[in-house]
């Protein structure tokens, strides 16, 4: 079953959103390609300006699934999850992002970003 047709059908489910969707066809044993987006990978999407400052976290889960490219698998996308979140949870804080570590640094919009040394 695709991916979206596989997300559709456990979101029918009562309290099953796009997040735990993708999160039991990542996480699981299926190990299909679809990207888990929470509230760090959007942070981070939205300083890089690669979604839009107000989108929501379901619009960003759309718009950063769109972007996997269609020949990697469950494997590489769910490294990609991981890659994003710690980036979120370690460097790029929600009250005072750690700029001076940040590997995405020239790309951010981050309006308080200080210039580097």
């Amino acid at each position: 079953m695709p991916v979206r047709e596989a997300r559709d059908w456990l979101e029918v489910i009562p309290g099953i959103g796009a997040k735990t969707s993708a999160a039991v066809l990542s996480f699981s044993r299926l190990r299909m390609p679809a990207l888990v987006v929470d509230t760090h990978h959007q942070r981070v999407a939205q300083r890089i300006g690669i979604v839009p400052a107000k989108a929501s976290l379901e619009k960003c889960a759309l718009l950063l699934q769109s972007y996997i490219p269609e020949d990697w698998d469950g494997q590489r996308v769910y490294d990609a999850h991981q890659g994003y979140m710690r980036h979120g949870q370690q460097v790029c804080h929600w009250r005072s992002p750690d700029c001076s570590r940040c590997v995405v640094r020239e790309w951010c919009d981050y309006p308080d970003k200080p210039e580097p040394a």
